[in-house]
């Protein structure tokens, strides 16, 4: 599943390097409540409204909403439920997530972090 991402994301980098596309990356870091990092990556191309998440779990589809002032993904899961990033122009970002247990219950998250373009 990794190697499928990371094959996405060539894709993304190489036709930014010949002026086919233009890709946009942030790399964001969250600090768990249990002092774990959690990372996510996100990319897509300029202009366009779908992307990618890459996490600890492998890679997913995105929906990016780029507003006046700060961007915005939303990840669909299987279960209904969403989870979304907001970042703001300075990089700080708010991760959210509002996960749908097998035992019928939600599981709620939220996390402050840093995102940067690298």
């Amino acid at each position: 599943m990794k190697r499928a991402a990371w094959l996405t994301l060539a894709l993304f980098w190489a036709a930014d390097a010949v002026g086919q596309r233009g890709a946009e990356r942030y790399q964001c870091a969250f600090l768990q409540p249990d002092g774990d990092p959690l990372e996510l990556e996100f990319v897509w191309e300029r202009g366009r409204t779908r992307g990618v998440i890459v996490g600890n779990n492998g890679f997913s589809d995105v929906l990016v909403w780029q507003g006046r002032e700060i961007v915005s993904f939303v990840e669909m899961v299987a279960t209904g439920a969403v989870q979304s990033t907001s970042i703001a122009p300075d990089g700080v970002a708010i991760h959210s997530r509002h996960t749908y247990s097998s035992s019928g219950e939600f599981i709620r998250a939220q996390w402050v972090g840093l995102c940067t373009r690298p």
